[in-house]
């Protein structure tokens, strides 16, 4: 099952938020300034949305080639045959920015799951609408269900501080067969931009690398 190795990240970022216009196509600069290279110090940079992280040194970082390819994932796992969901998905796909990923493991390394923390931006130019992480989580809840996948949602919203910004959290469950598997996603709104940061997990596993990775993030706007 490839959500083994990939994680689900994909199942909940690529929103169809930006499906009321044509979008806008990302360029090429863009990409190469959004995604975060790793800097002399050893943390991760992306200069266009002022951002930096620090991965766990024995973690595996993804390539933007690797991270574009799971978003492609995504849409084709949650679109199946539906055109009418792949074509929502895939404008909002041409408006999703790669920041970066980071994995406990190699892609493919033998484990039960491999935790993860993964990052990107949205723009919602077109969705004037979407102000809060709420608005967001609605949304994504409404793609989510509309999947047929096996989820189940907290009650509750949370909050959490990230680079000195607030940041609004949702946690789901989600089953494949006998596997289940946690997530989280953290959402806030900055211009033209959703900046998403989602965690990956196994419930009940340790994961405290990845708040470590959370509170390292810096964030300079």
């Amino acid at each position: 099952m490839r959500f083994k190795y990939f994680g689900l990240f994909f199942l909940v970022a690529l929103l169809p938020l930006s499906a009321c216009g044509n979008g806008e196509k990302k360029t090429v600069d863009i990409l190469k300034q959004a995604y975060a290279a790793e800097a002399e110090d050893g943390r991760y940079v992306s200069s266009f949305f002022k951002l930096s992280a620090e991965k766990p040194e024995n973690w595996y970082a993804l390539s933007s080639e690797e991270l574009n390819g799971l978003l492609q994932i995504g849409v084709d796992a949650l679109a199946g045959g539906d055109e009418s969901t792949r074509k929502v998905l895939d404008v909002s796909s041409i408006n999703t920015v790669p920041l970066f990923g980071f994995f406990q493991y190699e892609l493919g390394a033998p484990v039960e799951f491999n935790n993860n923390l993964l990052a990107v931006a949205e723009n919602v130019k077109l969705a004037p609408g979407v102000k809060t992480g709420a608005d967001y989580f609605f949304h994504t809840k409404q793609l989510m269900q509309n999947s047929g996948l096996e989820i189940s949602f907290a009650e509750d919203y949370g909050v959490r501080d990230i680079g000195g910004r607030e940041f609004a959290s949702m946690d789901s469950v989600l089953i494949f067969g006998d596997t289940s598997v946690g997530q989280t996603i953290y959402v806030r709104r900055d211009g033209d931009y959703f900046l998403l940061f989602t965690e990956s997990y196994i419930p009940d596993s340790n994961r405290d690398e990845v708040a470590a990775i959370l509170d390292s993030i810096k964030i300079d706007w």
